[in-house]
């Protein structure tokens, strides 16, 4: 199914609508993923939206051998862009394994919070002449502000504190499943800020995650800078407090 979402791809895109271009390599193979996602859903019984967890998919021998056949490559490559978000993003111009999770995850995420009839959502995509982020932002709008928001769910997501539905993974519980598949740990890289300078390197669209405590009276001042001048306009920080 990998490999047929391609076949159709390319189909459109030369014999029906007449595209100027092949899709670009990092949406063609998360549409592709996607695919595996959706046969997996059929397999499975299992539904997008529904915030599949390990007590579900270890519920019956049918459901563990539905994940392990046609989901658990996806699974896999999600956890090597959590131990690597800052120098990987879901639209990077490759096929790293990283890319190929952040953008099935990002995908995902994206029809979940766009809601309506997936079918079509997805027909859109593979059937455009556009590529890219231009394919991308026709159908679910700015790919920018959804990278942010959805980096933002990679660590709120079924944290147990509310959030705004925005902030959250409607399909998977990421912080269930990923920690049965690397020794027990859910891998998102994070780091630690006391009263020190850290400092971080980040691709395009790549996202730094940093936690800091601040003692009760007391108070703290954060400053953020790129070689000693002030932010670019395309870095966004996010304050989430957590307690």
């Amino acid at each position: 199914v990998h490999e047929l979402q391609h076949l159709i791809n390319a189909g459109r895109r030369i014999y029906v609508n007449d595209a100027d271009s092949f899709e670009e390599v990092w949406l063609n193979e998360g549409l592709s993923h996607i695919a595996e996602e959706l046969l997996y859903y059929e397999e499975s019984g299992n539904s997008p939206k529904s915030n599949i967890n390990l007590a579900r998919l270890q519920s019956s021998q049918a459901q563990l051998d539905a994940v392990n056949t046609y989901q658990i490559q996806n699974l896999a490559r999600s956890l090597s862009y959590l131990e690597a978000t800052e120098l990987n993003s879901p639209y990077a111009q490759n096929d790293d394994l990283e890319t190929r999770g952040a953008i099935w995850q990002l995908l995902r995420y994206s029809a979940d919070r766009t809601g309506g009839n997936e079918q079509n959502t997805w027909f859109n995509l593979v059937n455009a002449t556009t590529a890219g982020q231009a394919n991308f932002n026709n159908v679910f709008g700015g790919i920018v502000s959804l990278t942010r928001d959805w980096s933002v769910a990679q660590f709120a997501d079924d944290m147990g504190f509310g959030v705004d539905a925005k902030y959250s993974n409607p399909s998977w519980n990421f912080r269930s499943i990923l920690p049965a598949i690397n020794n027990g740990v859910f891998p998102l890289l994070m780091h630690s800020l006391s009263a020190g300078p850290l400092s971080l390197s980040l691709s395009g669209g790549g996202v730094a995650y940093i936690r800091f405590q601040v003692n009760p009276g007391a108070t703290a001042a954060l400053t953020a800078t790129s070689s000693g001048q002030p932010l670019p306009a395309g870095v966004d920080v996010f304050v989430m407090r957590t307690r």
